[in-house]
Protein backbone atom coordinates (compact mmCIF):
# COMPACT_ATOMS: atom_id res chain seq x y z
CA UNK A 1 0.00 0.00 0.00
CA UNK A 2 2.85 2.60 1.02
CA UNK A 3 4.77 1.98 -2.58
CA UNK A 4 1.31 3.03 -4.30
CA UNK A 5 1.15 6.03 -2.28
CA UNK A 6 4.80 6.67 -2.70
CA UNK A 7 4.17 6.82 -6.54
CA UNK A 8 0.95 8.66 -6.10
CA UNK A 9 2.33 11.30 -4.13
CA UNK A 10 5.59 11.53 -6.20
CA UNK A 11 3.41 12.13 -10.02
CA UNK A 12 3.21 15.90 -10.64
CA UNK A 13 0.57 15.93 -13.30
CA UNK A 14 3.28 17.18 -16.08
CA UNK A 15 3.28 14.12 -18.23
CA UNK A 16 0.73 11.30 -18.65
CA UNK A 17 0.80 9.08 -15.61
CA UNK A 18 1.24 5.94 -17.90
CA UNK A 19 5.12 7.53 -19.20
CA UNK A 20 5.84 8.43 -15.31
CA UNK A 21 5.19 5.04 -14.24
CA UNK A 22 7.10 3.49 -16.22
CA UNK A 23 10.44 5.36 -15.51
CA UNK A 24 9.00 5.09 -11.86
CA UNK A 25 9.19 1.41 -12.41
CA UNK A 26 12.79 1.11 -13.88
CA UNK A 27 14.18 2.46 -10.87
CA UNK A 28 12.76 -0.18 -8.67
CA UNK A 29 14.70 -3.30 -9.58
CA UNK A 30 13.29 -4.94 -6.61
CA UNK A 31 9.42 -4.82 -7.62
CA UNK A 32 8.45 -8.00 -10.02
CA UNK A 33 6.08 -8.57 -12.52
CA UNK A 34 3.22 -8.96 -10.26
CA UNK A 35 4.23 -6.08 -8.05
CA UNK A 36 3.89 -3.74 -10.91
CA UNK A 37 0.64 -4.99 -12.33
CA UNK A 38 -0.62 -4.63 -8.56
CA UNK A 39 0.64 -1.07 -8.08
CA UNK A 40 -0.26 -0.12 -11.87
CA UNK A 41 -4.08 -1.34 -11.40
CA UNK A 42 -4.09 0.37 -7.47
CA UNK A 43 -3.19 4.01 -8.95
CA UNK A 44 -5.47 4.14 -11.79
CA UNK A 45 -8.23 3.00 -9.61
CA UNK A 46 -7.26 5.69 -7.26
CA UNK A 47 -7.87 7.72 -10.66
CA UNK A 48 -10.98 6.60 -10.94
CA UNK A 49 -12.65 5.86 -7.68
CA UNK A 50 -11.27 8.24 -4.63
CA UNK A 51 -13.43 11.26 -5.27
CA UNK A 52 -16.44 8.58 -4.25
CA UNK A 53 -16.72 9.56 -0.54
CA UNK A 54 -15.63 13.04 -0.51
CA UNK A 55 -17.94 16.31 -1.99
CA UNK A 56 -14.72 18.34 -2.16
CA UNK A 57 -12.38 18.01 -4.96
CA UNK A 58 -9.53 17.46 -5.14
CA UNK A 59 -9.50 16.05 -2.16
CA UNK A 60 -6.04 14.81 -0.21
CA UNK A 61 -3.78 11.89 -1.09
CA UNK A 62 -3.97 9.41 2.22
CA UNK A 63 -4.50 5.88 2.57
CA UNK A 64 -7.79 5.95 3.66
CA UNK A 65 -8.68 7.77 0.29
CA UNK A 66 -7.00 4.82 -1.59
CA UNK A 67 -9.01 1.82 0.14
CA UNK A 68 -11.97 3.41 -0.12
CA UNK A 69 -11.11 3.57 -3.82
CA UNK A 70 -10.11 -0.16 -3.99
CA UNK A 71 -13.20 -1.13 -2.37
CA UNK A 72 -15.45 0.63 -4.79
CA UNK A 73 -13.79 -0.90 -8.09
CA UNK A 74 -14.87 -4.34 -9.49
CA UNK A 75 -11.15 -4.81 -10.67
CA UNK A 76 -10.20 -5.15 -7.05
CA UNK A 77 -8.96 -8.51 -6.34
CA UNK A 78 -11.07 -10.65 -3.45
CA UNK A 79 -8.58 -11.11 -0.95
CA UNK A 80 -7.73 -7.76 -1.47
CA UNK A 81 -11.26 -6.49 -1.03
CA UNK A 82 -11.56 -9.05 2.35
CA UNK A 83 -8.58 -7.80 3.63
CA UNK A 84 -9.12 -4.29 3.89
CA UNK A 85 -12.82 -4.54 4.95
CA UNK A 86 -11.30 -6.74 7.80
CA UNK A 87 -9.30 -3.35 8.42
CA UNK A 88 -12.54 -1.91 9.04
CA UNK A 89 -13.70 -0.24 5.89
CA UNK A 90 -16.70 0.02 4.79
CA UNK A 91 -17.58 -0.42 0.65
CA UNK A 92 -18.88 2.50 -0.49
CA UNK A 93 -20.97 2.05 -3.89
CA UNK A 94 -23.13 5.27 -4.72
CA UNK A 95 -21.65 6.80 -8.22
CA UNK A 96 -24.49 9.50 -9.34
CA UNK A 97 -24.19 12.49 -6.84
CA UNK A 98 -20.69 13.67 -7.33
CA UNK A 99 -19.79 16.27 -10.40
CA UNK A 100 -16.40 17.81 -10.31
CA UNK A 101 -17.13 20.26 -13.23
CA UNK A 102 -19.62 22.52 -13.69
CA UNK A 103 -19.69 22.59 -17.29
CA UNK A 104 -22.57 21.56 -19.01
CA UNK A 105 -22.21 18.16 -21.28
CA UNK A 106 -23.26 18.12 -25.16
CA UNK A 107 -26.22 16.35 -26.04
CA UNK A 108 -26.39 12.66 -26.38
CA UNK A 109 -24.03 13.00 -23.58
CA UNK A 110 -25.73 11.41 -20.12
CA UNK A 111 -23.84 12.03 -17.04
CA UNK A 112 -24.83 8.78 -15.45
CA UNK A 113 -23.36 7.07 -18.36
CA UNK A 114 -20.48 9.26 -18.75
CA UNK A 115 -19.45 8.47 -15.13
CA UNK A 116 -20.20 4.26 -15.77
CA UNK A 117 -18.14 4.42 -19.08
CA UNK A 118 -15.58 6.80 -17.35
CA UNK A 119 -14.62 3.52 -14.94
CA UNK A 120 -14.51 1.22 -17.18
CA UNK A 121 -11.36 -0.28 -18.87
CA UNK A 122 -10.88 0.48 -22.52
CA UNK A 123 -10.73 -1.89 -25.59
CA UNK A 124 -8.38 -1.67 -27.93
CA UNK A 125 -10.04 -1.08 -31.65
CA UNK A 126 -8.28 -1.06 -34.70
CA UNK A 127 -8.62 -0.44 -38.40
CA UNK A 128 -8.09 -3.75 -40.40
CA UNK A 129 -5.90 -3.21 -43.76
CA UNK A 130 -5.22 -6.91 -44.95
CA UNK A 131 -7.05 -10.09 -43.83
CA UNK A 132 -6.41 -11.10 -40.07
CA UNK A 133 -3.99 -13.90 -39.50
CA UNK A 134 -4.62 -16.77 -37.25
CA UNK A 135 -1.42 -16.22 -35.27
CA UNK A 136 -2.72 -12.83 -34.04
CA UNK A 137 -4.65 -12.14 -31.38
CA UNK A 138 -8.12 -12.66 -31.82
CA UNK A 139 -10.89 -10.01 -31.67
CA UNK A 140 -13.58 -9.41 -29.43
CA UNK A 141 -15.91 -8.99 -32.45
CA UNK A 142 -15.69 -7.10 -35.88
CA UNK A 143 -17.78 -4.14 -35.70
CA UNK A 144 -17.31 -4.29 -39.60
CA UNK A 145 -15.30 -5.47 -42.39
CA UNK A 146 -12.25 -2.80 -41.31
CA UNK A 147 -13.26 -2.09 -37.74
CA UNK A 148 -12.20 -5.04 -34.70
CA UNK A 149 -12.61 -5.03 -31.75
CA UNK A 150 -9.65 -6.69 -28.99
CA UNK A 151 -10.09 -6.98 -24.95
CA UNK A 152 -8.42 -4.13 -22.88
CA UNK A 153 -4.47 -4.08 -22.83
CA UNK A 154 -4.17 -6.58 -25.93
CA UNK A 155 -1.06 -6.03 -27.73
CA UNK A 156 -0.89 -6.32 -31.39
CA UNK A 157 2.80 -4.96 -32.33
CA UNK A 158 3.42 -7.20 -34.30
CA UNK A 159 0.44 -7.04 -36.72
CA UNK A 160 0.70 -3.52 -36.67
CA UNK A 161 5.09 -3.48 -37.82
CA UNK A 162 3.50 -5.59 -40.31
CA UNK A 163 1.40 -3.65 -41.76
CA UNK A 164 -2.35 -5.44 -40.99
CA UNK A 165 -3.34 -3.00 -39.42
CA UNK A 166 -3.38 0.39 -36.99
CA UNK A 167 -4.48 1.04 -33.55
CA UNK A 168 -7.32 3.76 -33.47
CA UNK A 169 -10.63 4.31 -31.16
CA UNK A 170 -13.49 3.70 -33.06
CA UNK A 171 -14.87 7.32 -31.88
CA UNK A 172 -12.16 9.04 -33.89
CA UNK A 173 -12.17 6.51 -36.62
CA UNK A 174 -15.85 7.37 -36.74
CA UNK A 175 -15.31 11.08 -36.80
CA UNK A 176 -13.64 11.35 -40.47
CA UNK A 177 -16.03 8.67 -41.75
CA UNK A 178 -18.21 10.64 -44.18
CA UNK A 179 -19.80 10.68 -47.34
CA UNK A 180 -18.60 13.90 -47.73
CA UNK A 181 -14.94 12.55 -48.18
CA UNK A 182 -16.19 10.24 -50.96
CA UNK A 183 -15.98 11.21 -54.55
CA UNK A 184 -15.05 10.65 -58.21
CA UNK A 185 -12.46 13.27 -58.58
CA UNK A 186 -9.59 14.26 -56.30
CA UNK A 187 -10.06 15.79 -53.13
CA UNK A 188 -7.75 18.01 -51.19
CA UNK A 189 -8.02 17.48 -47.81
CA UNK A 190 -6.22 19.46 -45.44
CA UNK A 191 -5.97 17.84 -41.61
CA UNK A 192 -4.73 20.85 -39.87
CA UNK A 193 -4.25 19.50 -36.53
CA UNK A 194 -3.06 16.02 -37.69
CA UNK A 195 -1.19 15.08 -34.63
CA UNK A 196 0.06 11.64 -34.75
CA UNK A 197 -1.99 11.10 -38.00
CA UNK A 198 -4.71 8.69 -36.47
CA UNK A 199 -7.33 10.36 -38.93
CA UNK A 200 -5.18 10.87 -41.83
CA UNK A 201 -4.63 7.15 -41.90
CA UNK A 202 -7.80 6.64 -41.61
CA UNK A 203 -8.71 9.24 -44.54
CA UNK A 204 -5.90 7.66 -46.82
CA UNK A 205 -6.89 3.80 -46.10
CA UNK A 206 -11.04 4.48 -46.44
CA UNK A 207 -10.71 6.80 -49.25
CA UNK A 208 -9.16 6.47 -52.37
CA UNK A 209 -9.22 10.08 -54.00
CA UNK A 210 -8.57 12.07 -50.75
CA UNK A 211 -5.39 13.47 -51.67
CA UNK A 212 -3.52 14.17 -48.30
CA UNK A 213 -1.70 17.20 -46.65
CA UNK A 214 -1.01 17.28 -42.82
CA UNK A 215 0.21 20.24 -40.79
CA UNK A 216 1.08 20.48 -36.77
CA UNK A 217 2.66 22.76 -34.96
CA UNK A 218 5.67 19.96 -33.27
CA UNK A 219 8.29 18.64 -36.08
CA UNK A 220 8.53 15.38 -34.04
CA UNK A 221 4.40 14.19 -34.25
CA UNK A 222 5.30 14.88 -37.78
CA UNK A 223 8.32 12.42 -37.91
CA UNK A 224 5.63 9.92 -36.11
CA UNK A 225 2.77 10.43 -38.37
CA UNK A 226 5.18 9.55 -41.51
CA UNK A 227 6.41 6.26 -39.91
CA UNK A 228 3.09 5.67 -38.91
CA UNK A 229 2.52 5.84 -42.51
CA UNK A 230 5.27 3.36 -43.91
CA UNK A 231 4.48 0.87 -40.94
CA UNK A 232 0.57 1.00 -42.82
CA UNK A 233 1.80 0.54 -45.85
CA UNK A 234 0.14 3.56 -47.33
CA UNK A 235 1.44 6.93 -49.10
CA UNK A 236 2.85 9.19 -47.15
CA UNK A 237 1.29 12.81 -47.59
CA UNK A 238 2.67 16.14 -47.85
CA UNK A 239 3.81 17.32 -44.15
CA UNK A 240 3.93 20.73 -42.83
CA UNK A 241 5.34 22.33 -39.63
CA UNK A 242 2.64 24.92 -39.26
CA UNK A 243 0.72 27.21 -37.05
CA UNK A 244 -2.70 28.77 -38.11
CA UNK A 245 -3.40 31.14 -34.81
CA UNK A 246 1.01 32.68 -35.01
CA UNK A 247 0.87 32.77 -39.00
CA UNK A 248 -2.77 33.36 -39.73
CA UNK A 249 -2.34 35.42 -42.97
CA UNK A 250 0.36 33.16 -44.08
CA UNK A 251 0.48 32.81 -47.67
CA UNK A 252 0.69 28.93 -46.88
CA UNK A 253 -1.20 27.00 -49.77
CA UNK A 254 -3.33 30.63 -50.43
CA UNK A 255 -6.39 31.22 -49.35
CA UNK A 256 -9.16 28.64 -50.82
CA UNK A 257 -6.78 25.75 -51.70
CA UNK A 258 -8.57 22.82 -50.00
CA UNK A 259 -11.87 20.52 -50.97
CA UNK A 260 -11.82 19.30 -47.30
CA UNK A 261 -10.33 20.51 -43.94
CA UNK A 262 -10.22 18.31 -40.89
CA UNK A 263 -9.75 20.65 -37.81
CA UNK A 264 -9.22 18.51 -34.45
CA UNK A 265 -8.59 21.37 -32.12
CA UNK A 266 -6.64 20.98 -28.64
CA UNK A 267 -9.31 20.31 -26.08
CA UNK A 268 -9.74 19.25 -22.60
CA UNK A 269 -9.75 15.58 -24.03
CA UNK A 270 -12.78 14.74 -21.41
CA UNK A 271 -13.88 12.24 -23.92
CA UNK A 272 -11.04 9.88 -23.90
CA UNK A 273 -10.76 10.60 -20.04
CA UNK A 274 -10.95 6.61 -18.92
CA UNK A 275 -7.79 6.27 -20.35
CA UNK A 276 -6.04 8.81 -18.97
CA UNK A 277 -7.76 8.91 -15.36
CA UNK A 278 -5.38 11.31 -14.12
CA UNK A 279 -6.92 14.13 -16.35
CA UNK A 280 -10.25 13.77 -14.68
CA UNK A 281 -8.47 13.45 -11.34
CA UNK A 282 -6.56 17.14 -11.99
CA UNK A 283 -9.43 18.56 -14.36
CA UNK A 284 -10.78 22.34 -13.39
CA UNK A 285 -13.37 24.02 -15.05
CA UNK A 286 -11.04 27.33 -15.89
CA UNK A 287 -9.22 25.30 -17.86
CA UNK A 288 -11.81 25.32 -20.67
CA UNK A 289 -11.59 29.37 -20.75
CA UNK A 290 -8.39 29.37 -21.84
CA UNK A 291 -9.06 26.29 -24.12
CA UNK A 292 -11.90 28.26 -25.72
CA UNK A 293 -10.25 31.10 -27.71
CA UNK A 294 -7.37 28.39 -29.12
CA UNK A 295 -10.22 26.73 -30.83
CA UNK A 296 -11.98 29.65 -31.83
CA UNK A 297 -8.77 31.12 -33.66
CA UNK A 298 -7.79 27.67 -35.04
CA UNK A 299 -11.62 27.62 -36.92
CA UNK A 300 -11.31 31.24 -38.04
CA UNK A 301 -7.87 31.00 -39.44
CA UNK A 302 -8.53 27.23 -41.35
CA UNK A 303 -11.85 28.55 -42.46
CA UNK A 304 -9.98 31.00 -44.75
CA UNK A 305 -8.45 28.06 -46.90
CA UNK A 306 -11.52 26.16 -47.55
CA UNK A 307 -13.09 26.61 -51.26
CA UNK A 308 -16.42 27.55 -51.55
CA UNK A 309 -18.94 24.62 -51.72
CA UNK A 310 -16.00 22.76 -49.36
CA UNK A 311 -16.88 21.37 -45.98
CA UNK A 312 -14.88 22.09 -42.41
CA UNK A 313 -15.15 18.97 -40.33
CA UNK A 314 -14.62 20.23 -36.65
CA UNK A 315 -13.66 17.61 -34.51
CA UNK A 316 -13.02 17.69 -30.56
CA UNK A 317 -12.46 14.66 -28.39
CA UNK A 318 -14.62 16.54 -25.57
CA UNK A 319 -18.29 15.81 -24.05
CA UNK A 320 -18.21 19.86 -22.81
CA UNK A 321 -20.84 21.75 -25.05
CA UNK A 322 -17.93 25.21 -24.43
CA UNK A 323 -15.88 23.22 -26.84
CA UNK A 324 -18.71 21.58 -29.01
CA UNK A 325 -21.75 22.73 -29.99
CA UNK A 326 -21.15 26.37 -28.40
CA UNK A 327 -18.24 27.13 -30.40
CA UNK A 328 -19.72 26.45 -33.41
CA UNK A 329 -22.52 28.53 -32.67
CA UNK A 330 -19.96 31.58 -31.87
CA UNK A 331 -18.12 30.53 -35.47
CA UNK A 332 -21.23 30.12 -37.44
CA UNK A 333 -23.05 33.77 -35.84
CA UNK A 334 -20.03 35.31 -37.15
CA UNK A 335 -19.29 34.26 -40.34
CA UNK A 336 -22.56 34.20 -42.32
CA UNK A 337 -20.67 32.72 -45.29
CA UNK A 338 -20.66 29.12 -43.39
CA UNK A 339 -23.72 26.87 -42.20
CA UNK A 340 -23.59 23.84 -40.26
CA UNK A 341 -24.87 20.85 -41.84
CA UNK A 342 -25.41 17.81 -39.40
CA UNK A 343 -23.15 17.85 -35.57
CA UNK A 344 -23.15 15.69 -32.71
CA UNK A 345 -22.04 13.35 -30.28
CA UNK A 346 -20.24 9.92 -31.75
CA UNK A 347 -18.96 6.76 -29.94
CA UNK A 348 -19.40 6.81 -26.49
CA UNK A 349 -20.73 3.76 -24.24
CA UNK A 350 -23.32 2.24 -26.76
CA UNK A 351 -20.37 1.26 -28.70
CA UNK A 352 -17.59 1.17 -25.87
CA UNK A 353 -15.59 3.52 -27.66
CA UNK A 354 -14.55 7.42 -26.66
CA UNK A 355 -16.69 10.33 -27.13
CA UNK A 356 -16.33 12.61 -29.97
CA UNK A 357 -17.92 15.29 -31.64
CA UNK A 358 -18.47 16.31 -35.13
CA UNK A 359 -19.74 19.32 -36.79
CA UNK A 360 -19.98 19.36 -40.94
CA UNK A 361 -19.80 22.87 -41.60
CA UNK A 362 -20.39 23.82 -45.24
CA UNK A 363 -19.08 27.07 -47.03
CA UNK A 364 -21.97 28.45 -48.98
CA UNK A 365 -20.12 31.65 -50.55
Amino acid sequence: MQHCLGLLDSYSFDEPFHLYLAQAFKTQRGWGSRDRKRYRRWCYTYFKFSHIDTQSWPHQLSEEALIIALLASPSTLEDERNAMLGWGYSQKTSTTEFKPFDSNFSKGVDPIEYYHWFQQEPPVFVRRLKPWKSDFPAPLNSVDDFYLKFAPGTSLQQAQELGFCFIQDLGSQLSVQHECFNSRIPLRVWDACCGAGGKSLQLSSQYKTVQLICSDTRKSILDNLRSRFQSAQLPVPETFDFNPIKDPHSKWKGPESFDRIVLDVPCSGSGTWRRNPEEWHQFQSSKLEALRPVQAELLISCSTRLKAGGYLVYITCSVFQEENEKQVADFLNSHPEFQLEEQGILGGPSQDADYLFRALIKKIN
